[in-house]
């Protein structure tokens, strides 16, 4: 059960004129939230970035906001000097949320939001106990692209999961647990490194490419991707030989989105028994094969 209080519109003004000392846990409503972006409508403020507010909004809306000690902060004022993007959001999901809240903060401190380094998903994986943290993550939001641009569900993921963007570092991390956590992507890990210590492109989508082929034949994918990683056991007209001397060659000037394309193509030409594939670059999203 929620330990914040219920905020009405009278009630953000009172805090306005008496700011209490210390910070609160406060339910916003839609209209207070209202209230709050046009309280001091002369205050400065970054322009809105509304796929922020929107991206958001659906966790809002999906019931997958969760609350965290970065407050919003309103000075003397009452201009909103952090939090903007969240009172809008909260505004077009329709929804009452709980954030901490600072009140009586003084007009010159704005300068200083979002003046340091920014986290990244690495740095959320490490904070919470993940070994490999940036190798981790790097699988973890390439099995999300896949996905994403091939327009594919994962097996494990239900209606809202499906609905999570991958727009915030936190949520590469929840992407992480929903995947099946450090057991789960132990064996993709061990390929990563496998590959980056090969000189093999982009170990990241190899990385996930191998943990989603696993899920259609676990057998398969070990050795399709142990021998395109190593060479070992690889006939002269070999695809996965083709595409690993294509892939060493190619070391450094290869982006990602080709990498997966490539792959994919390599991987279905196997699981059809064909020795040839297109090794022609993959240009947009739109082209990347789906996994058969």
């Amino acid at each position: 059960m929620s330990n914040a209080q219920k905020l009405t519109v009278q009630k953000f003004k009172r805090l306005i004129t008496k700011p209490p000392a210390t910070p609160v846990l406060l339910t916003i409503t839609p209209e207070v939230a209202y209230e709050a972006l046009t309280y001091n409508e002369k205050t400065l403020q970054r322009p809105v970035s509304f796929p922020t507010v929107k991206n958001y909004a659906e966790q809002m809306s999906n019931m997958m906001w969760r609350t965290a000690a970065t407050p919003i902060a309103f000075d003397t004022s009452g201009g909103v000097q952090n939090g903007q993007h969240r009172l809008h959001a909260i505004v077009e999901s329709g929804r009452s949320i709980d954030m901490w809240c600072f009140f009586g903060m003084d007009s010159s401190l704005f300068h200083v939001y979002d003046a340091g380094k920014k986290r990244t998903a690495g740095d959320i994986f490490s904070i919470n106990g993940v070994s490999s943290p940036n190798q981790v993550s790097s699988i973890t939001k390439s099995i999300y692209r896949f996905l994403h641009w091939t327009n594919q569900d994962h097996w494990s993921m239900d209606k809202k999961i499906r609905k999570l963007q991958m727009k915030l570092p936190a949520d590469a991390y929840s992407y992480y647990g929903i995947l099946g956590g450090e057991q789960a992507l132990r064996p993709s890990l061990a390929l990563y490194y496998k590959a980056s210590s090969e000189s093999i492109s982009n170990p990241g989508p190899i990385g996930a490419l191998h943990f989603l082929c696993s899920e259609i034949d676990y057998d398969m994918a070990k050795e399709f991707f142990d021998r395109l990683c190593t060479g070992a056991n690889l006939g002269p007209r070999s695809p996965v030989k083709k595409l690993r001397d294509h892939y060493l060659r190619g070391h450094g000037s290869i982006m990602p989105m080709t990498t997966f394309g490539l792959t994919a193509r390599c991987w279905n030409a196997c699981r059809s028994k064909r020795r040839s594939f297109s090794l022609s670059p993959v240009n947009k999203w739109a082209d990347l094969p789906k996994l058969v």
